[in-house]
């Protein structure tokens, strides 16, 4: 009868992170690599929510003004009168 074991692996090399440490050039601490990380995704993050309220706000303040400008616009359809169901003017015109 055949075999049918799976042969384990066998483990050529492992990779770790090290723990570095960065100086802060704006104190005398030093912050590890894992923390630098955690503060550069959160500022991203708030970056994006930045961006994202100032296009809203901006979305908002363009349906603003094109609401009071239309309002303040006189336009040819302000004067113009629509009527509805009146005969085909083919009707009316001559043939020629």
């Amino acid at each position: 009868m055949a075999d049918n074991k799976v042969p384990e692996p066998e483990i050529m090399m492992m990779a770790v992170c090290e723990m570095l440490e960065i100086n802060d050039p704006f104190s005398d601490s030093t912050i590890n690599k894992s923390d630098l990380g955690l503060i550069v995704v959160l500022v991203d993050v708030l970056v994006i929510i930045f961006v994202l309220a100032f296009t809203w706000t901006l979305e908002i303040g363009q349906e603003n003004f094109v609401r009071i400008f239309d309002k303040g616009t006189i336009e040819m359809q302000d004067f113009s009168l629509k009527i509805k169901k009146m005969p085909d003017e083919k009707i009316y015109t001559p043939e020629g």
